[in-house]
């Protein structure tokens, strides 16, 4: 009696180890967090500039990035988040050090009981912050390297200002965020594609920027619960052309006629390639990898703008 007991007993447990391990039809991507937890990132922030002929690092950025789950309810969370500068391009290490105060930054946002992100609770005191420190970091730099341009730098915070709002503020400052909290609150086919048309936000208001974008979940690991999800999206090649010449405008306004023809005979092309590795069983991303080419065709010549963020778990208390 004890035998057959022991065999139904290993028998069940195949069983349930079997079922555990079974690819699921359907994945919902839910935030399963708890009040006091702690996450730990690595954040690395690339611009690659290419030609036919060179490839340069436009800039390279380098956080320590925390998530703390501040306070947990049956209909929402409030998450602090912390952004620690490790290294940055082009900032000697003296430098970085001198500026470390004013270039770390948190903010207090919520969610809804999913993790989709519903508004944060500081952002007029972030803007207010950020807004002086730029005027005090364009002050040091305009000491530290005098070659550059006053006007360049008065036109960069001329556009800062008028961008950076209280609406912007979250995707613009800190776009990781964008991309940590992007699959919350759906759930996704584990064995077909889903095909859409996204609207993404202008700074400058106005029309939004609309873009032919695809999802699929490409691989799964039941064993330890965990899946990629990629995403893939082209701009509209209309609205890309009319955004960056806004913008270019904005940022160069003694532009020559002769200089806003040829403005006019440039063509953009942005397509963004992401991948997401997630634990779907506590609700986290475990590394997300983020890909935006932006193609700068000319008359004679192109030039490819690759703007990538990699955000990494690193620790989990």
């Amino acid at each position: 009696m004890k035998t057959n007991l022991l065999l139904l007993f290993l028998f069940c447990l195949n069983i349930t180890a079997f079922a555990q391990e079974e690819t699921p039809s359907s994945i919902p991507f839910i935030a399963y967090w708890t009040e006091g937890e702690v996450y730990s990132y690595e954040l690395i922030k690339t611009k690659i500039k290419e030609t036919k002929s060179s490839r340069t690092v436009e800039d390279s950025l380098v956080y320590t990035v925390t998530f703390e789950i501040l306070e947990e309810t049956d209909t929402s969370y409030t998450i602090s988040y912390t952004q620690d500068p490790i290294y940055i391009n082009g900032l000697k290490k003296e430098m970085l050090q001198d500026f470390k105060h004013l270039l770390t930054q948190n903010i207090i946002y919520e969610t809804d009981e999913t993790g989709l992100v519903k508004q944060m609770r500081n952002a007029g005191d972030v803007l207010k912050t950020m807004k002086e420190n730029m005027e005090t970091i364009f002050s040091l730099l305009s000491t530290e390297y005098p070659q550059t341009s006053v006007h360049k730098l008065n036109d960069l915070k001329t556009v800062i200002d008028e961008i950076f709002t209280e609406e912007n503020i979250m995707s613009l400052a800190f776009k990781e965020l964008t991309y940590f909290h992007f699959p919350f609150g759906y759930e996704f086919d584990t064995n077909g594609k889903v095909s859409y048309e996204d609207l993404l936000p202008n700074p400058f208001g106005g029309s939004p920027l609309r873009g032919d974008a695809e999802i699929s979940i490409s691989e799964v690991d039941a064993e330890n619960m965990s899946c990629v999800l990629s995403h893939n999206m082209t701009v509209n090649p209309e609205d890309v052309n009319r955004f960056i010449k806004e913008f270019i405008e904005k940022l160069n306004t003694n532009f020559s006629e002769s200089e806003k023809l040829e403005l006019n005979d440039i063509d953009f092309q942005i397509t963004d390639n992401n991948a997401f590795t997630i634990d779907y069983d506590l609700g986290l991303p475990l590394s997300i990898q983020t890909s935006r080419r932006t193609t700068v065709k000319e008359k004679t010549s192109t030039t490819t703008m690759t703007e990538g963020i990699k955000l990494q778990l690193i620790d989990a208390e």
